[in-house]
């Protein structure tokens, strides 16, 4: 069994103007794996000072220390090792013998066998034993901000927060190892990250009679970067006592390093509006930058509006049965942004290096640079435009209440990596292509269904339809010919992606699978290239080849209905 230990401290307080709270805290963790350790040491410092009445700052910073420990045992050994095995040879079952510390290193390495008895699987303990590692890592968290109360019901809100990352990895395998021959290899990884996100916000917060007005505009920017140096080492001379303490004795030494740089900003502003408590209208418009997509198309406008309309607290519901408590209409229109999954520089043409052996009156190793990655500037952001029009209810006093979600969007400019011709000299591009409606609906029911005293009995039910249809791939259109000669243009499927035009992105497109060939099936299996004991697929066009023509729609490897229930 593993022991897991957690302390903390913390001391808080306030008055009229200052409030704080500041913790101290310490795990120490052991894992069921013989070896695996996790410690860390987390601060917190919560700080909130009211300058003047109109005037406020503060600070929540955290600070944390992480340690990974020694190199643990590898999994998985107590499938395969005998349980009635030891680690060790027999004679360190001797008292003239000490323990020199905790599992896996309780004796001298020497002692270790290679492997265990009985068994054609290595020793778990030996190659922890030969290990020494290091592997730390300081996270520091701090955000500041400032709220400022202005006149006419403005407050003008400025936060900055700041990420700083440091990880640091040593790792030293020992050359006496001997299951190794390298002569000891050591490993020094550094990695530094470094975000900060400024944030400032208006807002302003009005009301006139039945009349309510809420605004709020942002002005946003954000940097994200990484450091990565990696340095390898092995077959060391004179020495190699020192570890990863003096890499310069390797023989064989090799660097490596990789920084990346990522940055946002953005513009928005939105408008709610409510009318006693009946009508509710909202409005907004977001501009947004990121510097990961091509030059030409860096920014773009997201607008969107949503209305409601509360039907039970119109008069001309003053009568409606006793049974509706509750009835709301809503509708909303709007268009979102989607970057995720963007490698870094994956619209601009990257480098990468590699070495060959050259002659000039000899031979040498020759460094040399080549592009790896095929540029694109046209790289835009993936757009979303939804309509979604909506109903909440309340039935008996709210014993009965949901809401009804029905839905359609449209995804334009998807953004996926598609596969090049190999004529090109490139594998793929990080591109925009075509564009992908999805429609459905949710369905919530939740009821109370027995309400007393001593007992409540609930029921929630969630129901989900979403299916979606690819409309268009690359919007470019070829001349094709139908079934019966004629020419037409048309845009083509996407046969090594799996796209097709008109079906779910989802579908599973494969080949159908009639069992499997027997003996005594040889004849058959050898038209097709197959023995026995190979699936039999089917020939759907009756050609004699299997090949792409021979696929069919197989179903979806999502599925469209999603319902959940849940009693309480």
């Amino acid at each position: 069994t593993g022991l897991r230990q957690d302390y903390n401290v913390s001391v808080s307080g306030r008055n009229p103007n200052v409030s704080y709270y500041w913790s101290l805290g310490y795990i120490d963790n052991e894992s069921v794996q013989v070896g695996e350790k996790y410690t860390s040491l987390n601060s917190r410092l919560n700080l909130d000072v009211s300058v003047t009445d109109f005037f406020s700052m503060g600070i929540n910073a955290s600070f944390t220390y992480q340690n990974e420990g020694d190199e643990p045992i590898d999994n998985g050994g107590y499938r395969t090792a005998s349980p009635y095995d030891a680690p060790w040879e027999n004679v360190v079952f001797n008292e003239n013998i000490p323990t020199i510390g905790e599992l896996p290193n309780l004796y001298p390495r020497e002692y270790l066998k290679q492997a265990g008895a009985g068994s054609n699987r290595g020793n778990p303990f030996l190659n922890p034993a030969y290990i020494t590692r290091q592997y730390d890592r300081y996270r520091i968290f701090p955000t500041m901000y400032a709220k400022l109360t202005l006149p006419f019901g403005f407050t003008f809100t400025s936060n900055l927060t700041t990420r700083l990352d440091f990880r640091n990895r040593y790792y030293y395998e020992d050359g006496e190892n001997p299951a190794w021959g390298h002569g000891g290899l050591v490993t020094r990884r550094h990695n530094t990250g470094y975000e900060w996100q400024s944030d400032n916000i208006l807002n302003w917060n009005k009301e006139f009679g039945e009349h309510r007005f809420d605004f709020t505009g942002l002005v946003n920017a954000e940097r994200a970067q990484e450091w990565y140096t990696q340095a390898r080492g092995t077959n060391f001379s004179p020495t190699e006592a020192l570890g990863y303490h003096a890499i310069a004795f390797a023989l064989v030494p090799s660097v490596d390093s990789d920084d990346q740089a990522a940055s946002r900003n953005a513009l928005m502003g939105r408008l709610n509006y409510a009318f006693g408590t009946r009508y509710n209208l909202s409005a907004s418009v977001r501009r947004d930058g990121y510097s990961r997509f091509g030059a030409n198309h860096v920014y773009a406008t997201f607008p969107s509006v949503s209305g409601a309309w509360t039907l039970t607290n119109e008069d001309f519901m003053a009568d409606r049965p006793a049974w509706l408590t509750f009835l709301k209409l809503r509708a909303s229109w709007g268009v979102n942004g989607n970057s995720s999954g963007i490698a870094a520089y994956a619209a601009y043409a990257t480098l990468s290096d590699n070495k060959y052996l050259n002659y000039n009156n000899g031979y040498f190793v020759a460094p040399y640079l080549y592009i790896n990655r095929m540029a694109n500037p046209n790289l835009a952001w993936e757009k979303n435009q939804a309509w979604n029009y909506a109903v909440d209810y309340g039935f008996w006093d709210g014993r009965l209440r949901g809401a009804l979600d029905v839905y359609t969007s449209k995804t334009t400019d998807l953004l996926l990596d598609k596969k090049l011709p190999i004529m090109t000299g490139f594998e793929q591009i990080t591109t925009n292509v075509g564009s992908l409606k999805t429609m459905g609906f949710d369905l919530s029911i939740n009821s109370s269904n027995v309400e007393t005293a001593n007992f409540t009995w609930n029921t929630t039910l969630n129901i989900s339809y979403s299916t979606n249809e690819i409309v268009s791939l690359t919007g470019e259109k070829i001349e094709m010919i139908d079934e019966n000669g004629n020419t037409y243009m048309a845009e083509p499927n996407d046969i090594d992606n799996g796209w097709f035009i008109g079906e779910n992105k989802d579908v599973i497109w494969d080949f159908e699978i009639d069992g499997v060939y027997q003996e005594g099936d040889e004849a058959e299996a050898s038209k097709y290239g197959l023995y026995p004991g190979d699936f039999r697929y089917v020939d759907q066009n009756g050609d004699g080849v299997i090949n792409a023509e021979d696929k069919i729609f197989q179903g979806l490897t999502s599925p469209p209905w999603y319902v959940t229930c849940l009693l309480y």
